[in-house]
């Protein structure tokens, strides 16, 4: 396993890798990302784990959503039972390190909420959905403050975590290791990951801005919900396909690796 070093362009590139891999399969990518969704809506029903179930099963569920990626990419079936696939990996026994990964993301997400509250609790009511943007005072230095306390925890945090799963299930990585190797990927790939980042917030807002747009010379406001949900589906799995297009370009693999 070796971590490529690309031009920061590659960010863009991964952009339009998404929606050409959602293209590949998208009724089934479509299904894949409902169900993935789902799943993380419903495992916060469970009780006494339901605030941090989803982020706890969101590492082992990547795996699998990656994994049905993959499949489309080599132009193999995607299937449903893919989506579990991180039950299965290293026989069966992935999916220890994958709930200890999913623990570490939950704690990193508490401290940094924590660490902003210290300060200012007004991004933690905003992030919690207890109060509305439109009460949130932005003008408040501390908030800023809060924000920046808040993103210097969770940010590494993610870097860390956004290779994490499938160094963990495909390579057999030790937590430690997988945790290590992924924030090193992606700090020596800072620039095509700051240009992806934009890309798709560039894609976000254009697509609102067009879907407005629409709404207005229509004057439909039904209609532009209509649009809005599926719309919002297919970016967000075009998204996930990105997250396998970083992947196969960061990441050489040796003859080792699971297929």
């Amino acid at each position: 396993m070796q971590v490529n070093k690309l031009r920061a362009t590659s960010g863009l590139r991964w952009v339009g890798e998404g929606f050409r891999l959602f293209k590949l399969a998208p009724l089934p990518l479509l299904v894949t990302t409902m169900t993935f969704l789902l799943l993380l809506v419903f495992s916060s029903a469970i009780p006494l784990l339901g605030s941090i179930a989803p982020a706890v099963l969101a590492p082992m569920l990547s795996v699998g959503m990656m994994a049905a990626v993959r499949a489309a990419d080599e132009k193999r079936p995607v299937v449903p039972n893919l989506l579990f696939s991180g039950l299965r990996e290293r026989g069966g026994q992935a999916w220890k390190p994958l709930l200890l990964l999913g623990v570490i993301g939950s704690a990193s997400m508490g401290a940094a909420l924590m660490a902003s509250a210290a300060i200012n609790d007004q991004l933690f009511q905003l992030l919690s959905g207890s109060v509305k943007p439109d009460d949130v005072e932005i003008d408040d230095g501390s908030l800023r403050w809060a924000g920046f306390a808040f993103l210097a925890i969770y940010l590494p945090a993610q870097m860390a975590l956004w290779y994490a799963p499938v160094f963990v299930a495909w390579h057999g990585v030790p937590v430690g290791k997988a945790l290590f190797f992924s924030f090193a990927a992606v700090v020596r790939n800072k620039a095509a990951f700051a240009v992806y980042l934009l890309g798709w917030l560039g894609t976000a807002l254009a697509t609102g801005l067009a879907l407005s747009l629409i709404s207005l010379l229509l004057n439909g406001a039904s209609l532009l919900y209509f649009l809005q949900v599926p719309i919002s589906l297919v970016i967000l799995t075009a998204i996930y396909c990105s997250f396998w297009a970083t992947y196969r370009d960061t990441i050489s693999e040796d003859a080792a690796t699971h297929r």
